[in-house]
């Protein structure tokens, strides 16, 4: 994907057209063009790019699935990463949601969305070859994390069973690019966590990226997208 590249003087005479000229109709096709359009209005009227707190979370969820979808093409079953390894797009996701709910950030929301799954797509096509063994298409995209459950006390993580699954392993990682906690020896398709007792390098309240892994032997079966969960 190559961005278009947009002068401040090109920009100024694009804005400069009314909307229904053929000029301005092909600059709102690019995602930069848009983006400085945004942010235009913010300095220009900054209460009226606020967004409300629904459009936010609305936002921050699209931002989640579509990653989540990016990245359903290369989910895969493979060894354990060390805890020191980075996982740059679990924690990116994380960050962005933090940095969503700063009120002065909140204009460019959806510019954001656009530009973090180019992001994504353009590291998944460079990294190279996944180093974790996949199991197949189908059987890698049918194990998904669920969405939490409100229950008494805290929050409910469920996923899909794995046949020949012994144990789970559940893997939060926070917005400091690195592994936040881990629990491991899971013998059935859920995980509850109470905010009295949370495993520890959890924020009580905080934002998190989770992913669980089917187990067999100890060796990892399938891996599931991350996702987004809100702690108790």
């Amino acid at each position: 994907m190559t961005p278009e590249r947009y002068t401040p003087d090109e920009f100024a005479r694009l804005m400069a057209l009314p909307d229904g000229h053929p000029d301005r109709q092909s600059a709102e096709q690019s995602a930069q063009f848009r983006a400085w359009r945004l942010m235009l209005r913010e300095f220009e009227q900054p209460e009226a790019a606020l967004a409300s707190p629904s459009e936010l979370e609305s936002a921050a969820r699209e931002v989640e699935a579509r990653v989540a979808r990016a990245l359903t093409a290369r989910a895969a079953a493979g060894a354990e990463a060390p805890r020191h390894r980075t996982v740059p797009h679990r924690a990116l996701v994380a960050s962005l949601v933090a940095w969503f709910r700063r009120p002065a950030m909140r204009p460019a929301l959806a510019v954001v969305a656009v530009v973090l799954v180019a992001g994504v797509a353009l590291w998944s096509s460079t990294r190279g070859p996944a180093t974790r063994a996949v199991r197949g298409p189908s059987e890698a995209s049918s194990f998904v994390l669920n969405a939490p459950r409100a229950v008494p006390g805290g929050i409910e993580l469920t996923w899909t069973p794995v046949p020949d699954a012994e144990a789970y392993r559940v893997v939060f990682y926070g917005t400091d690019l690195q592994e936040s906690a881990r629990v491991d020896g899971l013998t059935r398709p859920g995980l509850l966590l109470h905010a009295d007792a949370l495993p520890a390098g959890l924020p009580h309240g905080g934002h998190v990226m989770a992913e669980v892994t089917a187990l067999r032997h100890g060796d990892p079966i399938v891996t599931s997208a991350s996702r987004l969960v809100r702690l108790p």
